[in-house]
């Protein structure tokens, strides 16, 4: 039997849009260079909304999440999602890793493992499938009971080494699908299920971005609903049977939190609950992926080398050439 890989493991900190993007790119092409996968999990200092690298910049001046005040533009493609109430992993792979060069498959892989961590704390979820040439899984744009046939033609994969007019651009350019992420609807994509049924919703949101030595796939794990995107439910509001009808009620928490709802201190519907959750993410969803991988993981922060390095691309990242126009020749 092989013995594990070792991948390095970085908990950040909450940074700000700039800062965020910049380590992932980073992260990206530090990793084809050392030929190791590396594991970031962080967080945003306030609500921030990222744009799919496809993206136009009107859509995203016609859009109330855009009130937020923050936006980045990300160097994957996809729909646009506000960082708010919620974790944002990144996974960088080198191209001899098994998973790097299968695109649905990394998704699986890695979905698969936050569809477990979601059945570990009592909430419905699946992964959508494609059924011969039929996506099964609900409509694109919608919030709906599963079972639907989705439309949507996105792309959330960008090669950094195809141009710019790249088959995946047309469909997000046309209006195809919906300007936010967690309104999509692709194979691979994890829809939860509310408490009482009434809805099944998309709940994490990932993109890749492939370099020439290694593949980026990040996303968003949303926990709670953010006022500037009120028409996405997150667990919280799943957990209490949703905002968008039907009677409240709770889903089982964490083992750690069972006695304090025995004794009354707690329900299992308060948003506690879902703090709790929140909070122990990193600790109770590594192991499961430590599984997929096969993997150990190596906590390492950053050394000041690399932070420098991530200095270095940060303002490309806050300059509106970048996030307007999609501009490469900034640095």
């Amino acid at each position: 039997m092989d013995a594990p890989s070792r991948l390095r493991l970085i908990l950040d900190p909450a940074h700000d849009g700039p800062w965020n993007m910049a380590a992932d790119e980073w992260l990206l092409y530090s990793t084809a260079e050392a030929g190791r996968g590396c594991l970031r999990l962080y967080r945003w200092q306030s609500a921030t909304l990222s744009l799919g690298y496809f993206q136009t910049w009107d859509e995203c001046l016609t859009h109330p999440a855009a009130s937020c005040g923050n936006v980045v533009r990300r160097l994957s493609g996809g729909g646009a999602i506000l960082h708010h109430r919620e974790w944002t992993y990144g996974l960088a792979l080198p191209l001899d890793h098994p998973l790097a060069w299968d695109r649905l498959g990394l998704y699986r892989a890695i979905h698969q493992t936050l569809v477990d961590w979601l059945i570990s704390l009592g909430f419905s979820a699946r992964i959508i499938v494609i059924q011969g040439s039929r996506q099964v899984g609900a409509a694109c744009g919608t919030l709906e009971p599963a079972a639907r046939v989705g439309t949507c033609q996105k792309s959330d994969t960008l090669d950094a080494r195809e141009p710019d007019s790249r088959s995946g651009s047309p469909a997000q350019a046309t209006g195809k699908c919906p300007f936010l992420c967690f309104l999509r609807r692709s194979p691979g994509d994890i829809l939860v299920q509310s408490r009482d049924g009434t809805i099944e919703t998309k709940i994490v949101g990932s993109a890749q971005r492939r370099g020439r030595g290694a593949v980026l796939q990040h996303g968003s794990i949303l926990f709670a609903q953010s006022p500037y995107t009120p028409e996405l439910p997150g667990l919280r509001e799943l957990s209490q049977g949703s905002r968008i009808g039907g009677q409240a009620s709770g889903l089982p928490v964490p083992p750690e939190r069972q006695s304090a709802i025995a004794s009354g201190e707690t329900d299992p519907a308060s948003p506690d609950a879902v703090n709790d959750w929140e909070c122990q993410f990193p600790r109770q969803w590594l192991p499961f992926l430590e599984q997929q991988l096969a993997c150990r993981w190596e906590d390492r922060g950053w050394s000041a080398g690399e932070l420098a390095e991530i200095a270095q691309i940060e303002p490309k990242y806050a300059d509106p050439r970048w996030n307007r126009h999609r501009r490469q020749d900034i640095l």
